[in-house]
Parts: structure tokens; sequence; C-alpha cells
């Protein structure tokens, strides 16, 4: 009888463990869901503040610098969305790249971001 509560007891403690790392692995998702909202917008205010206020936002979140190209997209106006599209797909990996191509465009050419 004692060992059928100690094995019940053992097989809670691996039930409790599971649910916790279940819970622990879909937090991620939600915070990068969330993230989506706390990004700014691209505008044709300023270019420049733009990448400035994404780069905080990345950065107070705590997501490396590898995975900020992902985010881009969804942050920029259609216009300069076509300006990473001219690029490679090794240079749309590259947020550095990717920043540059956008405010040479917005700068040399004056584009329109609307």
């Amino acid at each position: 009888m004692r060992e059928n509560r100690e094995r019940e007891w053992e097989i809670e403690r691996e039930r409790a463990t599971l649910l916790a790392g279940q819970a622990n692995s879909s937090a991620r998702p939600t915070l990068r869901g969330d993230l989506f909202n706390l990004l700014p917008k691209m505008t044709n205010d300023d270019p420049v503040a733009f990448f400035s206020a994404f780069k905080r936002a990345l950065l107070l979140n705590g997501i490396d610098k590898t995975e900020w190209p992902r985010f881009l997209p969804s942050s920029l106006t259609v216009k300069a969305n076509k300006v990473l599209a001219g690029l490679s797909l090794e240079e749309n990996r590259d947020y550095e790249a990717c920043k540059q191509a956008v405010l040479t465009s917005v700068l040399t050419h004056q584009l329109d971001l609307t």
C-alpha cells in the first residue's frame, strides 16, 4: 500500500514537471505575438526615428539581433518593403543591410513611404 502511494506521488511530481515545462514553452510564442503589437510602424514622418524606436523595442524585449530582420517587414510601409524585395536573401537576413537599403532609398530618392 505504501509503495502505491509513493508511486502515485512520483507520478504527480512528473506530471507537475511536464505541465510546468509546457507552460514555459508556450509563453515564448505569446511574447513574440505580443511583440508585433509593440513594434512601431513606419510612417512618412521620420524613417531615422522609426529605426531608432524599432531597435529600442527589440532591445527592451530581449530579442537577439539576428532575429530583427524577421520583425522588420510587418513594421514597414509597402514601398519600404519593395526596397527589401530588391535585396538578396542573404541581405534580408542582415538587419543593418535592410536598414541601410531603406534609409538610402528614402534619403536618396525621397521615396514617399505611404
